[in-house]
């Protein structure tokens, strides 16, 4: 079977419906994002505090299991605390690689439990009402483009429990939001080596 005609097609789709202007756009929020938090670890580092020595620090007196809890509970509440502070805890520590695998799974598992609250509240009228109102866009957007959106919310700076509420929200297949949702995996090891190359 020939899988270039139904490649032509996707992409006449994507572009229709301007998933490459949406992705285009996240991208640039992405990266000013990233380049702003770098550019303030860099500035604290410098003109502050020791940015090094702050998480060496947290890692000689937290207990690991506090710091996993706490991202955690920041994960299932729509990421109030940056993972990016949480990947440079980990990066300290004497297993890098293990805290960011870990980092990524609780990441993950809270984006289940999200997807499943939402597919709760999606059979509660009045609640799916409110939540159709609210985020209508972003569940316009993932009934557009299905997975690709999950993607751009477990890769970029987009809410990952949101994402994954909403997919809830809309009944998106759960086997399919599971494999799309593994690329939270691939962003915390993209992130850890990229701030491991800056500092």
């Amino acid at each position: 079977m020939n899988i270039v005609p139904k490649l032509i097609l996707l992409n006449r789709y994507y572009r229709i419906t301007r998933f490459y202007v949406f992705m285009k756009k996240i991208l640039i929020r992405a990266g000013i994002f990233i380049g702003a938090f770098m550019l303030v670890l860099f500035a604290l580092d410098n003109f502050v505090i020791d940015i090094e020595a702050l998480f060496n620090y947290m890692v000689l007196n937290f207990n690991a299991l506090y710091v996993f809890v706490g991202f955690f509970l920041s994960e299932l509440l729509m990421g109030i605390v940056p993972p990016e502070l949480f990947i440079a805890w980990g990066l300290e520590t004497l297993n890098p690689w293990i805290h960011m695998f870990f980092l990524a799974a609780l990441s993950y598992i809270s984006g289940i439990i999200t997807y499943w609250f939402g597919l709760m509240l999606y059979r509660i009228p009045a609640v799916r009402k409110y939540m159709y109102k609210k985020y209508s866009n972003h569940l316009f957007n993932l009934r557009r483009w299905g997975g690709l959106f999950i993607f751009a919310g477990a890769m970029l700076p987009l809410p990952h429990a949101l994402v994954s509420f909403l997919s809830g929200l809309i009944k998106f297949k759960f086997r399919h939001y599971l494999y799309w949702a593994l690329f939270r995996f691939a962003r915390f090891f993209i992130f850890a080596l990229i701030m491991m190359k800056l500092f």
